[in-house]
């Protein structure tokens, strides 16, 4: 079996109110291959199974599409202590850990696309910032 990949600059995190058993798990199967600098699932409240490698971190319960998204884009940094973090949910996670590349700590988001805004107000923080 091939030395697992060490990452101690990054987490791997979950948030979700919603699919958790399922969620632990895909966290679990990112772990095999890789250890991170942290591991933390966000809900809103400590499931019973949580393993103790895994760093619960409190947040209100997320019960439709546009909390999550808020909690997301202005409330997920509250939760990471590392430089860098990978974000799994229960059908999204770490399959291939050997593709890793160092390369990824250039970029600032990798992942689904991420629409630059064509007015004054979308996507646009509390501080105007995209």
């Amino acid at each position: 079996m091939a030395e697992k990949l060490q990452l101690p600059n990054v987490t791997l995190a979950a948030m979700t109110s919603v699919d958790i058993y399922e969620t632990i798990k895909a966290m679990e199967y990112s772990m095999r291959q890789i250890t991170f600098g942290d591991v933390v699932l966000i809900t809103h409240r400590r499931p019973l199974t949580l393993p103790k490698c895994i760093r619960y971190s409190h947040t209100s319960k997320l019960d439709n599409i546009d909390k999550f998204n808020y909690k997301i884009v202005y409330e997920l940094g509250e939760h990471i202590h590392t430089d860098y973090m990978l974000l799994v949910h229960a059908d999204g996670f770490v399959v291939h850990p050997e593709s890793w590349q160092d390369a990824f700590f250039k970029y600032d988001y990798i992942g689904s696309p991420w629409p630059m805004p064509t007015d004054e107000h979308a996507y646009y923080d509390a501080k105007g910032q995209i």
